[in-house]
Parts: structure tokens; sequence; C-alpha cells
């Protein structure tokens, strides 16, 4: 039973030796990959949270457009959204160029819009616009990131 080895002994012991190690590759790669996945998932949760707390600024200011009667604060409130645009844009380059021109991405309309202040409406769409674009980026982050 405790004989002389002989060269098939050797052949497989080596045979087993691989098998264990593929064995052990297999489980420590898996191990590996959902890790990853899950500090992926940690990642992309975090930028939703910034972004969800960028959509809200950008809809408080959108509900705070000026209406006809306010031709004062066009100026202002324009700014205001040129702001966050710029916010917005700097914080998506920093994730992701694609998530950045996919925000970047307006057709604005030039039919007037009868409840906001002349001179505003432009910015009113572009910022409804770019309010979708960047729930759209949101919603789908896994694809931008």
């Amino acid at each position: 039973m405790f004989g002389e080895v002989k060269p098939f002994d050797w052949l497989m012991f080596g045979i087993e030796a691989i098998a264990l190690l593929l064995i052990a590759y297999e489980v420590f790669y898996s191990v590996y990959e959902r890790r990853k996945t899950r500090e992926r998932n940690i990642e992309i949760g975090e930028r939703k949270k910034q972004l969800f707390s960028l959509i809200a600024k950008g809809q408080a200011i959108l509900h705070h457009a000026p209406s006809v009667g306010q031709f004062t604060e066009v100026d202002h409130w324009g700014k205001s959204v040129d702001e966050w645009t710029a916010t917005v844009e700097k914080q998506l380059t920093e994730y992701s160029s694609e998530a950045a021109i996919s925000f970047a991405q307006v057709v604005v309309a030039s039919t007037p819009i009868p409840h906001i202040a002349p001179g505003a409406d432009w910015h009113y769409r572009a910022l409804r616009a770019r309010l979708e674009n960047l729930r759209n980026i949101t919603e789908k982050a896994e694809v931008y990131y």
C-alpha cells in the first residue's frame, strides 16, 4: 500500500493539484467579482443621491420662474439657471463625459409660454429639457458610469 512512487502516481498528483488550483481560482474569482460589483453599486448609489439632489435644486429653480408680470426677476432667475446648469455639467463631467454630453443636449422650441415672463422662456424650456435629461441619466446610471 505504501510502496514506491511510480511515474503514474506523480502524474495523478499533478492532475489533482491542477484541478484544486482551478477550483480555488474559480472560487476566489467569483468572490472578487461580487465584491467589485457591490463596490460599483455603492458608488453608483452615491452618485444617484448627488444627482437627485441636483434635480431637486433644478426643480426648485423651475418652480420659481418669473411669471408674466415679474420682468425685473428675469435676469436674476436666468443667472440661477445658468449657475445650476454649470454645476450639473461640472459634476457630470467628473463622472462621465457621455453623461455630460447627454445632459447638454437641448432642443428648444420658439413658441412663447403664456405663464412665463418674456425673456425667461428660453431658460425655462432649457431647464425643463435638462431636468428631463438629468432624470434619464439618473435612471440609467449603470449605462453612463
